[in-house]
């Protein structure tokens, strides 16, 4: 452990709080941050990874502007986990992702974790304390 940089473990390691930061901006941009030179392809790939089928219905899409409170909790979620994704972390982290959402937004969030499982691409560290 010690011979690895906080640079290289950050970039290896994908966090899903359980109130995740959503910034001004567009959801492209949210998905996004951190990872700047993002292709659009690639921020749409995270976010059906993630089940963020609600930005297809926006009349903006991912152009859309929203801020800390524009969505869902369910759908700020998804959006956490979309960036997380975007970074093709080795290992993605989350902490009480569905701890305070109703049952319909946890229901989705659950579906995209366990595609993100299935998939086999990162390993998935679940904090929970239902």
């Amino acid at each position: 452990i010690h011979n690895y940089s906080v640079e290289s473990w950050r970039a290896a390691i994908g966090i899903v709080p359980q109130d995740p930061v959503l910034f001004t901006g567009t959801i492209a941009e949210n998905i996004a941050y951190g990872h700047p030179s993002a292709t659009m392809n690639e921020i749409e790939e995270a976010a059906r990874h993630a089940n963020c089928d609600f930005v297809w219905e926006l009349p903006h899409r991912f152009h859309t502007k929203i801020g800390r409170d524009s969505l869902s909790g369910g759908q700020r979620q998804r959006i956490a986990i979309a960036r997380a994704l975007l970074k093709k972390p080795v290992l993605l982290c989350l902490d009480e992702a569905t701890s305070a959402l109703d049952a319909l937004s946890e229901l989705r969030v659950n579906e995209a974790l366990e595609r993100i499982l299935q998939s086999q691409e990162t390993s998935t560290l679940i904090v929970a304390h239902r």
